[in-house]
């Protein structure tokens, strides 16, 4: 009885600790360069938001990782994971709302993950639109950059902190670049 008993106990602890291993996002996770891309009033009210991320070269994969964005936003329009083919794959992933942020749980087994959410909070007031973006740190950055695309019929864009580029993309539509050198685990970044 008592071998047995020490064999579920020991079982359990090992199950417990596994779980914890695959269950938490991994702290020392770093990215190597995250784009965000941000298309006020795209195809819908608000801002269409897209993070394409690359986890740094040295990172254990799979990696269960997590990354927040507002919880007005609701559920991500994608999650995916680029395939060695070059390709997008749908990802399962969890969400889970705290407050103002919710966390987007997911595994990423290769480098590179896109998420996509609208962003309802773009502010209007007549024909004046404004729109803040944070980032809030889930992870170190070796390199950001913010792609902001101007509406079509938007006379003028501006960004704080200024962009350091601006020209046409392949769809005709003007595109603003702000280059931000990288970030510490917690450390936000705002546009």
């Amino acid at each position: 009885w008592a071998i047995r008993w020490a064999c579920v106990l020991a079982a359990t602890v090992l199950f417990t600790v596994l779980y914890a291993a695959v269950s938490w996002p991994q702290s020392s996770i770093a990215l190597s360069r995250l784009e965000v891309d941000l298309w006020p009033e795209y195809d819908r009210p608000g801002v269409l938001v897209i993070y394409r991320v690359v986890i740094a070269p040295d990172a254990d994969l799979p990696a269960r990782m997590s990354f927040r964005i507002p919880t007005a936003a609701g559920a991500p329009n994608a999650v995916a994971e680029r395939r060695l083919d070059g390709a997008l794959q749908n990802l399962a992933y969890e969400r889970e709302a705290l407050g103002d942020w919710a966390s987007i749980n997911l595994t990423a087994s290769g480098p590179e993950l896109q998420i996509e959410y609208y962003d309802p909070r773009l502010d209007r007031q007549g024909s004046t639109r404004r729109f803040s973006f944070t980032w809030p740190g889930d992870y170190a950055i070796g390199a950001l950059t913010f792609t902001v695309q101007q509406p079509v019929d938007a006379r003028a864009l501006e960004t704080r902190p200024a962009a350091s580029g601006r020209g046409p993309g392949p769809d005709g539509l003007t595109y603003h670049t702000v280059m931000i050198p990288g970030g510490a685990r917690g450390e936000t970044v705002d546009l």
